[in-house]
């Protein structure tokens, strides 16, 4: 068998090539640290103070959230200004105030109940608010206008809720998800 020198140039060149390659990528997820996050405090004792430093890793911060982002935070109340037709057909309850259903057939709750394109149950922690549940909907010309990421906050059916809504305008929060 006969092998012929500019074949065998090649093969060494090729060999060579992939070597570098999977060296480079190799070197670059190595030389990547892991963010590290330092927490300092001064614990008092009896007449003396120590200082202490504690590590904390990503992971180790909640790992039962997951990030999905900013979204814009806008809020709505049940009346006919907010839900427009569907607020004039809704049921009573034994006291003759009206029942707010969401779209997925649950009765709205105040500081707890949202509207957004995420599914219907997802369960999400919002920056200073605390969580709260997809119960209902946004409509899809809201969802393109903001890619997605838009969050309703219901705040009620009394007679202040449409102002409480009014003043909370539309503001930009990261939003996480809980498991």
């Amino acid at each position: 068998m006969k092998i012929h020198p500019s074949k065998l140039a090649a093969a060494w060149l090729m060999w060579s090539l992939v070597l570098m390659i999977v060296t480079v990528i190799a070197t670059q997820s190595l030389a990547q640290p892991e963010e590290i996050i330092r927490v300092e405090y001064i614990v008092m004792e009896p007449e003396e103070y120590k200082e202490y430093e504690e590590t904390i890793t990503p992971e180790s911060v909640d790992p039962e959230k997951n990030l999905l982002g900013e979204y814009t935070i806008t809020a709505y109340c049940g009346c006919e200004i907010c839900c427009g037709e569907w607020a004039s057909k809704r049921p009573l309850d034994v006291d003759g105030n009206q029942i707010v259903y969401g779209s997925y057939g649950i009765e709205l709750t105040p500081d707890y109940s949202i509207a957004s394109p995420l599914p219907e149950g997802t369960r999400v922690d919002i920056e200073e608010l605390g969580i709260h549940e997809v119960q209902d909907t946004t409509s899809i010309w809201i969802r393109d206008a903001y890619e997605g990421r838009i969050i309703d906050l219901y705040m009620g059916n009394d007679e202040e809720a449409h102002q409480r809504a009014l003043e909370w305008g539309k503001q930009t929060m990261k939003v996480w998800e809980v498991e």
